[in-house]
C-alpha cells in the first residue's frame, strides 16, 4: 500500500479536498503596490495561505504600516520601498527577494506601471533565476 493510500484510509488526507489545493507553503510572492487597497488584501491572502510575501510600494510610511499588519498576522514578509517603474529599482527588488528566499514563484502587479517597467521586472526575474541556477 502506498503512503497516500494509508493516509486516506486513516482519514488524514484527502487529495481532492479543494481547501488544500490552494495552500502555498514554501512559495514566494511579490505584490507590487502591496502597501494598501487590493495589493495589501492580496498580500494578506497569500500570507494566510502560507506563502512568504514581498511587498513593494513607493511610500515608505504606508509600506511600514502594511508590513506591521502582515507580521501581526504571522506572515513572513519583506517590505521594500521601490518604484518598480524604474528598471534599476525593479532589478534590486527582485534580486533582494531571490537573495532572501532563493526563489520567486508568483508576481502580482497592483502598482501602476508602463509596459517598459513590466518588461523590466520580467527581465530582472529571469536574470536572477539564471544566476541562481549557475551557482
Amino acid at each position: 500500500m502506498r503512503p497516500h493510500h494509508i493516509a486516506l484510509a486513516l482519514g488524514v488526507a484527502r487529495p481532492a479536498d479543494p481547501a488544500h489545493r490552494w495552500l502555498l507553503p514554501g512559495r514566494v510572492v511579490l505584490v507590487t503596490g502591496g502597501s494598501r487597497g487590493l495589493g495589501l488584501e492580496l498580500a494578506c491572502e497569500f500570507g494566510r495561505r502560507g506563502a512568504a510575501v514581498a511587498i513593494a510600494a513607493r511610500d515608505a510610511d504606508t509600506l511600514a504600516r502594511a508590513r506591521a499588519e502582515l507580521e501581526a498576522r504571522g506572515v513572513d514578509v519583506l517590505a521594500m520601498p521601490s518604484d518598480v517603474g524604474d528598471a534599476a529599482a525593479a532589478t534590486a527588488l527582485v534580486t533582494t527577494i531571490i537573495e532572501r528566499w532563493c526563489r520567486l514563484d508568483i508576481v502580482v502587479n497592483d502598482a501602476v506601471l508602463t509596459t517598459a517597467s513590466t518588461a523590466a521586472i520580467t527581465r530582472s526575474r529571469s536574470r536572477a533565476s539564471r544566476g541562481r541556477r549557475a551557482s
